[in-house]
């Protein structure tokens, strides 16, 4: 189960960093919002603690679409959030709170019911954080949203292009025995090789080496939708 202690924990360090609805104490204080529900999340299935939390909910609160699975049974209907959001085109953190906004209403879960041979079929939503590499996968109703650290790829993906370019000048300035070309591409090799170690690093996340996974299912969801929606 989920430490209530380590909850509070870290919502307190989340709020000191600015990032969940502050205000009054006692009964004039603020109510979560679905955002600050999403950005909690985040840091319980990140593993966090509370002097991680912040930087943590940051990292993968903005990690982006990177694949869109759709159910392999084309009759299934759309959950509710692939149906308000056909594109998701939204930050982890924009889905979850979208997702703690819809599964609060029960109008709208009552909308997305259907039926399988005459009996009701409601919708079904989890969320899972990976480890090695890092990303999270919303399923709902057989179709996969994959988050990851995209901008992160990308960097990665220009420091290897940039490594062999230097890689190049190098071997072409020692084969002409340019010693001062040498060295600026040596530098360079070096600058590139320390970009490719930090990408690894922030994609990789866990160094114990084992892939690890965190699930929040449907059943745990839908208790915190409905309270922030009562609480609004």
């Amino acid at each position: 189960g989920i430490d209530l202690s380590l909850v509070k924990q870290i919502s307190r360090a989340l709020r000191e960093d600015g990032q969940l609805t502050t205000g009054a104490r006692g009964v004039n204080a603020p109510h979560m919002t679905p955002a600050d529900a999403a950005r909690v999340t985040i840091a319980i299935l990140a593993g966090s603690i509370p002097t991680t939390a912040a930087d943590d909910v940051q990292l993968w609160g903005g990690f982006e679409v990177s694949d869109h699975l759709l159910a392999a049974d084309e009759t299934i209907p759309p959950g509710p959030f692939r149906a308000a959001n056909p594109d998701v085109d939204c930050t982890l953190l924009e889905a979850l709170a979208a997702i703690f906004e819809l599964y609060g209403d029960v109008a709208v879960l009552d909308a997305h019911v259907w039926h399988l041979g005459g009996q009701p079929m409601e919708a079904t939503l989890s969320v899972t954080l990976s480890e090695r590499p890092r990303s999270v996968t919303i399923t709902e109703e057989g179709a996969q949203i994959v988050f990851s650290d995209v901008q992160n790829s990308k960097a990665m993906q220009d420091a290897f292009a940039s490594q062999t370019v230097a890689r190049e000048r190098f071997y072409a300035a020692t084969k002409a025995g340019d010693l001062a070309a040498v060295e600026l591409a040596e530098a360079d090799m070096a600058a590139t090789s320390e970009a490719l170690r930090v990408g690894t690093d922030r994609m990789l996340g866990d160094k114990t080496g084992i892939r690890v996974t965190r699930t929040l299912m449907q059943g745990e969801i839908i208790p915190i939708a409905r309270a922030l929606k009562e609480g609004a």
